[in-house]
């Protein structure tokens, strides 16, 4: 599990979009592209999704509690 605990920013977020989607491929700034591995999960726990993008959270499965 990748567990990320805070406040979602438009600025970093946005860069998940490949690994939340079915390439599940972090793109760097360098160009290097590194491929999550099966078995590996991601979690984004926050108190507020307002700064996601559609793009985000339709990627995402949301549990609000």
């Amino acid at each position: 599990w990748l567990v990320l605990d805070g406040p979602v920013d438009t600025r970093w977020v946005e860069g998940l979009n490949p690994v939340l989607d079915d390439n599940r491929t972090l793109c760097l700034s360098s160009g290097e592209m590194m491929p999550l591995r099966d078995g590996v999960s991601l979690l984004l726990e926050t108190d507020s999704i307002v700064h996601a993008s559609p793009a985000t959270v339709s990627r995402c499965g949301v549990v609000y509690m």
